[in-house]
This record gives C-alpha cells, sequence and structure tokens, in this order.
C-alpha cells in the first residue's frame, strides 16, 4: 500500500555511481561486545561505533543538549557494535570520528547522500506508546558551521531549535500507533508529510505489526527532490507499506549529504490525537528503544 503526498514522483531506479558519503579521514571504532554508552555528565560525548553493511562504521555521538528544555539528554548505548538504544531523552548523531573531550565538530559528522542509495535499518516500537516518539532524521549538520546553542554541537533543523537552520526530512516519527515521514526546508511554514493509515502500521496489523520489530528502507529520488520510505516485516511478505514525499526544495541539502540524527522523546499532543484516539500517555513509554542492523546500498535496494 502506497499513501503518497505529492503530485508527481520521480523514478527511483538502481545506479551505477558509488555512494556519495562524506566522513571525517580519521575513524574511531569500538570493539567491545558490552554496552558502549554516554549520558548527561559525561566526560565525553562518544557512545560507541555502529557496524554500517556495505560501509564503514559510523561514530555514535550523544547531543549536547535538548532543544526543547536546554537539558543534556539521557543515555545512549550502543551493543555488540549492532544496535543503538536511546533512553528517554535521548538523543544522538551519527559521524565518521568521535575524538572524546566535551568539544564538537561539524567535520565529525557524517554527510551521508541519499540519492539513489538506500538506506535500511531495523526499528522495535514494541513497547512505545502514544506520548513518545522515536525518530530518525537528516539534517545539515556537516555543513553547519555554527555551533548553536545546544552545547555547541552544531545542530541544525528547519525551526532553528538550536539557534541554527538547516533542511531536514524525518525519515521516521514514530511510536507503535503512528508513522510520520517529512521534509521541510527553514523557508517553509509547514512541512510536507505523509501519515500511514492506522489499520496497516498497528499492533496485530496484518501488513506491519508494530508489536515486533520490522524493517525500514530509505532511498531518495535521482532528482534529489523525493523521498521513499518502505516498511517490511518478516512473515508479513505480502505487505509492503510505503511512505512518499516531494518537495524540490531539498534538492541542494540531499545532494551535499546529510547527518542522520536518531532521538526518544516526549511526542507532542496534536499528533498523538489523531493517530491514537486522543490518549496521551508518556509515563507508559519504556525507557528505551532499539534501532540497529543499518546498512547503506548503491540504487534502488529495500529489504523486500
Amino acid at each position: 500500500m502506497s499513501i503518497n503526498t505529492s503530485e508527481a514522483q520521480p523514478a527511483f531506479r538502481p545506479a551505477t555511481t558509488k555512494i556519495a558519503t562524506t566522513l571525517s579521514a580519521t575513524t574511531t571504532v569500538t570493539t567491545s561486545s558490552k554496552h558502549s554508552q554516554a549520558k548527561a555528565g559525561r566526560s565525553s560525548h562518544c557512545a560507541g561505533a555502529v557496524t554500517v553493511a556495505g560501509h564503514r562504521p559510523l561514530q555514535v555521538l550523544l547531543a549536547g543538549a535538548d532543544a526543547n528544555n536546554g537539558l543534556a539528554g539521557g543515555a545512549v548505548a550502543v551493543h555488540n557494535t549492532t544496535t543503538v538504544f536511546p533512553s528517554k531523552a535521548g538523543k544522538a548523531y551519527f559521524g565518521g570520528a568521535c575524538k572524546g573531550g566535551r568539544a564538537y565538530s561539524n567535520k565529525d559528522y557524517a554527510a551521508i547522500s541519499l540519492v539513489n542509495n538506500t538506506f535500511s535499518y531495523t526499528v522495535d516500537l514494541s513497547a512505545t506508546n502514544c506520548g513518545c516518539v522515536v525518530s530518525l532524521k537528516l539534517v545539515g549538520m556537516r555543513q553547519n558551521t555554527a555551533p548553536g546553542r545546544c552545547n555547541a554541537d552544531f545542530y541544525c533543523d528547519a525551526d532553528a531549535s538550536c539557534g541554527s537552520a538547516c533542511s531536514e526530512v524525518n525519515v521516521m516519527q514514530a511510536n507503535r500507533f503512528m508513522w510520520k515521514t517529512s521534509m521541510r526546508t527553514p523557508s517553509d511554514s509547514d512541512e510536507r508529510k505523509t501519515i500511514l493509515p492506522g489499520d496497516r502500521f498497528h499492533p496485530r496489523s496484518s501488513c506491519i505489526d508494530t508489536n515486533r520489530p520490522f524493517r525500514v528502507s530509505a532511498i531518495v529520488s535521482l532528482d534529489a527532490s523525493s523521498i521513499l520510505v518502505q516498511l517490511t516485516q518478516t512473515g508479513h511478505s505480502r505487505c509492503l507499506l510505503e511512505a512518499a514525499t516531494s518537495h524540490a526544495g531539498m534538492a541542494k541539502a540531499l545532494r551535499l549529504g546529510m547527518t542522520p540524527v536518531l532521538s526518544y522523546t516526549r511526542n507532542i499532543k496534536v499528533l498523538d490525537r489523531q493517530t491514537c484516539g486522543g490518549y496521551y500517555l508518556p509515563q507508559l513509554c519504556p525507557a528505551s528503544v532499539m534501532l540497529g542492523h543499518l546498512s547503506l546500498a548503491m540504487g534502488y535496494a529495500p529489504d523486500l
């Protein structure tokens, strides 16, 4: 089932070009099988490295502060270099290097281009409830030279929530009752978005049963104006759920490459009411959530 908010979608087809990514020349890899984590009060913002199939490992860097309340966020743990567990209020950036200490550099952040490339991961939302949201977004942090007011971690988004504005792509804003994919530039008054229908994305659904982990694949069109996000799940091979969103103004940012940002936060009430029947119960959300088994492949290569 495909839910599409755009008027016309450019083709998504296999590529013959090399995956376009920009990483710092220095890469630190954590190989311990135990949890590696960073949290508030830390002496370093390095949480560890996570393996990305088809690509070099990416470092997980804890955010400097929460843009909404100005406080340092919760812990973020990396387990066996394959999975990332953000706790409540946890927020982390993916980079090519983490030099330790408390100082951030925008040059440490990855700049991954998904133009005609497919980024995939597994996420487990089974314990999440209305009142919390797991987000994986792409923002132009590598190109942002303004440290900002969130402990100078160079975070930027379309709202300039930390003082620096840049375009953003929300691949996923979700809990087990709702899913949203959106794109927005700083000059937009509102986002371009797609919200998946609850009967196809819901606990015990015959398509994507959100009581179990599922696979997410995202690819940007050849003209860098659209993103296609596909959800699949083991055991439901006959059901493919898609969210497609277009925005011609995103082309430059998408071609330059963007930094993946993972967060687990309290959700806004309005979106929850649209998808959860008005219930708002952040106290029932779990202490942490899981995202892992990342991959990056050339061309249109979703996990079907």
